[in-house]
């Protein structure tokens, strides 16, 4: 959808102001056979939010409800899928890696996999 310019700041920024998190982005490099990790980004401005109902898979003879997580980020953050992420949410540090990003008119959408609590 092809929206004026101006509708889309003023909606980005009315969108953003209630974020509260922020996130930390570690991308993996490989420079001359020498591998390491770069912070992309530090303490981004931007929003965690969880699935509800968690999804739920099931087995015959077990049900299991994955909690899935989805990260919100201004639309000129540039985060890759494999890039890991610590986010901090309300007092809370959750690590974790980040899916395929999709690009939006207000922010990007990441699912955030591998989550862990640290």
């Amino acid at each position: 959808m092809k929206l004026p310019q101006s509708n889309v700041i003023m909606a980005k920024s009315a969108l953003q102001s209630l974020w509260e998190d922020t996130v930390t982005v570690n991308r993996h490099i490989e420079t001359a056979g020498v591998e390491g990790s770069d912070m992309v980004y530090s303490n981004v401005l931007c929003h965690l939010s969880i699935a509800m109902p968690p999804v739920t898979s099931q087995t015959d003879t077990a049900s299991v409800a994955n909690t899935q997580f989805t990260l919100y980020v201004d639309t000129g953050i540039d985060i890759k899928q494999g890039d890991a992420l610590t986010i901090t949410h309300k007092a809370q540090t959750i690590k974790g890696v980040a899916g395929l990003p999709f690009k939006r008119n207000f922010s990007n959408v990441i699912k955030v996999e591998s989550v862990v609590y640290a």
